[in-house]
C-alpha cells in the first residue's frame, strides 16, 4: 500500500499514561470498543440495523498531551495494526483526487486481506489530521476549486466507510478542521494538559525515588507526560556526561527549561 507506514501491535512500546479523570475514561471506553470481542458485536448488531459500520474517531488538544501515543496504545492493546497515512497532496491539478480515492481503496483492499488472515481490523490514522482535513473556503481562485474539491472528496470517502473500517485522526488545531468533518467524527476526545494530581502521578512513575515533598514541588510546574519524558531523558543524558545525580533540584531546572523552550520567543525590539 503506497502513501503509508504499516505498524504492527508487537512494533509498539507498552507505555503508561496519564490523562485526567473525564478524559481517562473516554480513553478507556474507545479501548473497550475496540477489543475484538466487543467490536464484532458492534458491528453484527450495526449491520443488523443497517447502520454505517465506519467508526471515526478525533483526539484533539495541546502538543505533548497524549493524542498519537493514545492510538497507539489503544492499537496494541485492541491487538490492531496501524495504517499510519503518509498522504501529501499533490501540485498537478486533480492528482490529489485521484490518488486519496486509490489511497482508501488500497486501504479497504488491505483491511479484507487482513481479515481473511484471521487478525483484527486495522486503524488509518490521520496523524496531525488538521493538514489534510481543512475547511473549506471560498473560491476566489481556480486554485481554491480544487483544494474545495479534494475536502468534497474526503468528505465522501470518510461519511462512505465500509465494514471494518477503523479511523483515528489527531489534532492540535482543531479550528483548522472543516466542520462537516467534524459532524461524521463519532467520538471525540479533547485531551487537556494534566491537572495536579495527574502530574504527580506521571512524575511518582517516572522517578519513583523521589520524596512526596519533591513530587508535590515539582508538579507545580504545568509540564505535560511528553515534557515529562524529555526532562527524564536530559537527566539521564546529564548522568552519563557530566556525571550529576538526579535530585529534585536538578530536575526542577530542567522544568524550567523545558517550560522556557514552549514559550513563543520575541524577535527583534522589545
Amino acid at each position: 500500500m503506497k502513501n503509508c507506514r504499516i505498524i504492527t501491535p508487537e512494533d509498539i512500546e507498552p507505555q503508561t499514561l496519564y490523562y485526567n479523570e473525564e478524559e481517562s475514561a473516554q480513553m478507556s471506553e474507545i479501548t473497550k470498543l475496540l477489543l475484538p470481542k466487543n467490536y464484532e458485536k458492534v458491528a453484527r448488531r450495526m449491520r443488523r440495523l443497517k447502520i454505517n459500520r465506519g467508526l471515526v474517531f478525533l483526539f484533539s488538544g495541546a502538543s505533548g498531551t497524549g493524542k498519537t501515543q493514545g492510538v497507539y496504545q489503544i492499537a496494541r492493546a485492541c491487538k490492531r495494526k496501524i495504517v499510519l497515512s503518509e498522504f501529501v497532496r499533490s501540485r498537478y491539478v486533480g492528482q490529489s483526487e485521484m490518488l486519496m480515492r486509490e489511497f482508501f481503496d488500497d486501504y479497504d483492499r488491505l483491511t479484507q486481506a487482513i481479515i481473511r488472515r484471521g487478525e483484527n481490523a486495522p486503524i488509518l490514522l490521520f496523524d496531525e489530521a488538521d493538514g489534510l482535513f481543512t475547511r473549506r473556503g471560498t473560491v476566489k481562485h481556480s486554485s481554491d476549486i480544487h483544494e474545495n474539491a479534494l475536502q468534497d472528496l474526503l468528505l465522501t470517502l470518510i461519511g462512505g466507510c465500509k465494514s471494518h473500517c477503523i479511523i483515528f485522526m489527531t489534532t492540535n488545531i482543531i479550528s483548522n478542521i472543516d466542520d462537516a468533518f467534524m459532524r461524521r467524527i463519532l467520538y471525540h476526545v479533547h485531551l487537556t494538559p494534566p491537572q495536579m494530581k495527574v502530574r504527580e502521578n506521571i512524575i511518582r512513575s517516572i522517578f519513583p525515588s523521589l520524596s512526596d515533598k519533591d513530587v508535590y514541588t515539582l508538579a507545580a510546574e504545568e509540564l505535560t507526560g511528553a515534557n515529562w519524558n524529555n526532562v527524564y531523558r536530559k537527566s539521564q543524558i546529564n548522568y552519563i556526561i557530566n556525571n550529576d545525580r538526579v535530585t529534585a533540584a536538578s530536575l526542577l531546572s530542567l522544568c524550567k527549561l523545558e517550560t522556557h523552550k514552549d514559550k513563543p520567543q520575541r524577535i527583534g525590539f522589545c
